[in-house]
This record gives C-alpha cells, structure tokens and sequence, in this order.
C-alpha cells in the first residue's frame, strides 16, 4: 500500500521552549540524574585509531579537507557502497560534523523550492529557515505506512519550479529506511521532477532491521555520480561513535562539491587537523574499521531487539511505522494517557521521573502527541529508563481512574 501525502505550508513548525532542551536532547532537571531516552549520538566508546592523532596536526585545513583524507573517504565510499562505480576526491567535501554540512547544502540550494520529509530531524529546520527556501513539510498520515510512496513524491515535486527533497536515511526520528527498489524509485521520482535529492545518511552504518543484500544508500542507486542530482551527507558522529569529532562529510558531483568548497571558505571552516589525521589514520587501517563495523552491528542488534521487545509490554504506546534503522523509534502516546500532547508528557516525564525524551509535536498536529525514544545510550542506562517510562504511565491513568 502506498501512503497518501499532506502538503503544508511554509514553516508549518512548533516551537520547543530551546531554552528548556538539554544539548543531548531532551528536558533535564537540574541537579538530578537523567536517564536519557532522548540520547542522538551512540553510547559506546570510539575506536581508539580514531583518537590517534600527530602533534604536527596544528596547522590549517586545505579548504574542503585535506586532499589524503578526501581520497581515502572516496576509497572507503566505493569499498561500501559503488564497487563499480568509482567516485574520487573530487566527489568529496570535509565538512566540520553533519550541521554545517547540511548548512553549505541549504546555502548552495537557496531559493529552491523545499520539501521536507516528515516527521524530520529537528536541526533540519534551522539551515533551511536562513535561505530563501520556499519550505513546505511533506508527509504520509498513515501510521503503519511511515513513507511517502516514491509516485506520490514525484507528484508532488512536479508541482513546483526548482524542487527538492530533503529526508534522511536511515530516518531520525522515526527508523524508517528507503531501500532496495523503493529507494531507487523515488531517485528516479525526484529526477523525473527535476528535482535534487538531499539525503542526509548520518545513521548510514545502523541498518538493523533492513533486510540482508538491500542496499540502503543513495550512492548505491547513481549511475554516474558526477551526473546525479543529488547530494549526500555522512558524518563520524554516529557511524564511528565519534561526535566529539565533528567531522563529516558531502558527498556530490563534482562541479557540486567544486562551488560548495567555495561556499565553505567563507560560510564555515575544515574540521581541525587533529580530527582529520585521527581520521585518516582510521580510516586506513582496514582491519581496525572491519572489527568497528562488526561490533557495531552485534551491539546494535542486540539493543534494537531488546528495545522494541520492552517497548511490546509498555501499556500505552504504539510504535510508529516498521523502525528499520537508526537506533530510533517513534511511539504514539494513547488517547488514555492523560497529558495535553507530546511536549508536556515529555517536561513532566523528564521533571518528575529523570527521564529525557524527544517530544515530536513541532513536525505537525499529526505528531502531537508522538515521542522520540533513543537506544543510543547503554543498555543498564536504557532499562532503567523504561521501566520508569512505564511506571510513569501506569501512574497517570491510575490518577484519573
């Protein structure tokens, strides 16, 4: 079944008190312990190459990153994704972590017409309001049928000059993932219109749930790089464990990244040295990325299961669609839960009981009452944290029964 769309108009988003909002996300009570169910980067440890860096790293970046790192980052790209369809250096940009990523992306789009996917990343909205974007929200009303169907996109696309589709995948908040043939599909939706694709593939290592062969990244679905209307963004943060890094990277054709280095010599500047050599020198240890990638997946795994097996025995919360991927999920809270909507469920969970979650209310009215939660952090920490989310629960409705 194909989920049906709603359009809405420019900036149809909610404001979230910021002042209130942890910066690991989430509501905190100060002084007391939080348990983080809000949590956006991973709670392991990164691998230590990683950390290995040069005390000659202390001067300036070349604009778009150093050319060794852009190469090996080609290299790892191909290895992963295009086995036979080569990209370069030239098809890569450094960028200091995913946000100023997204920023150049939105600065070299500017006065595209935006279509967001919803529910989206909440940082999504804060590059794009600072162009002069034509910003709509797009998104299905099914619950079980998180994802626009790649015809309805193209649809929609076409209704407008200059159109873009701006999504990530795997998806924050909710773990839905393109793949396979739906992903090239709505590729060749977007194309058809016009169009450029903006992936954003943060949590392109967490693919948990997808089934085994299917491809989940754009990059597997371009023919020709250098002729796709397309870009796509990676960063360390999540798939290497290394936020604190804030390193990442763009991903486009040629003549893309070429203005986007331009753009970046005066809009934002390279990561430090330091996280480029750590990087490289990742990077190019094959074996010390294959045990990361190993572990990452039989961690993840295993929480992802454990998470939605947990999730299963909580009384008054439906999950949002098929969590595929990320280590996200979305749930609806159920009209017996006496709370306003997401925002003051999750202020007084955080206030009263230490707990931290993603209030999903500033998408639409149709997520008013939807919470992120986060298998991010460890296992002991997440345990905890829903089995007071449940108690919580049982609490309010008991107060009303």
């Amino acid at each position: 079944m194909v989920a049906s769309a709603s359009v809405f108009g420019s900036d149809p988003l909610i404001p979230i008190a910021p002042d209130e909002i942890d910066q690991v996300g989430g509501f905190t009570r100060e002084g007391s312990p939080v348990f983080n169910l809000g949590k956006g980067v991973p709670g392991e440890e990164p691998p230590q190459e990683l950390l290995q860096i040069q005390m000659t790293a202390l001067g300036y970046s070349p604009p778009g990153g150093k050319p060794e790192l852009r190469e090996v980052i080609a290299g790892y790209v191909n290895d992963r994704y295009r086995p036979n369809k080569k990209i370069t250096a030239d098809n890569v940009l450094v960028t200091p972590g995913n946000q100023p990523g997204l920023a150049l992306a939105a600065e070299i789009l500017k006065s595209a017409t935006v279509f967001v996917e919803a529910p989206y990343y909440s940082q999504f909205r804060w590059p794009l309001r600072l162009g002069e974007h034509h910003l709509y929200t797009i998104e299905s009303r099914d619950h079980d049928q998180p994802l626009l169907g790649a015809s309805v996109i193209g649809n929609i696309l076409a209704t407008k000059g200059s159109p873009v589709l701006w999504t990530s995948n795997p998806r924050n908040p909710d773990g839905a993932v393109r793949y396979g043939e739906e992903l090239a599909a709505t590729y060749a939706s977007v194309a058809g219109a016009g169009g450029v694709f903006v992936s954003d593939e943060a949590y392109s290592a967490f693919t948990m749930g997808v089934p085994h062969g299917q491809p989940t990244s754009l990059l597997t679905v371009l023919n020709d790089l250098n002729k796709a209307r397309a870009l796509i963004l990676h960063t360390a943060s999540k798939n290497f464990f290394a936020p604190g890094a804030r390193i990442g990277w763009i991903l486009g054709p040629s003549s893309f990244i070429s203005r986007l280095i331009d753009l970046s010599e005066s809009h934002t500047t390279p990561p430090s040295l330091y996280s480029q050599v750590g990087l490289l020198n990742f990077l190019n240890n094959a074996a010390a990325v294959q045990a990361h990638e190993l572990a990452l997946k039989q961690i993840y795994n295993d929480k992802r299961q454990l998470f939605l097996d947990k999730l299963a025995t909580i009384d008054g919360v439906k999950i949002h669609g098929h969590p595929l991927g990320a280590f996200f999920v979305a749930v609806a809270l159920a009209t017996d839960i006496p709370s306003q909507d997401a925002y003051h469920f999750s202020r007084r969970l955080a206030y009263e009981r230490g707990v931290s979650t993603i209030p999903l209310n500033y998408v639409s009215e149709f997520y008013e009452r939807h919470i992120r939660l986060s298998f991010g952090a460890k296992w002991a920490e997440i345990d905890v944290a829903l089995e007071k989310l449940s108690q919580f629960i049982r609490d309010l409705k008991e107060s009303v029964g």
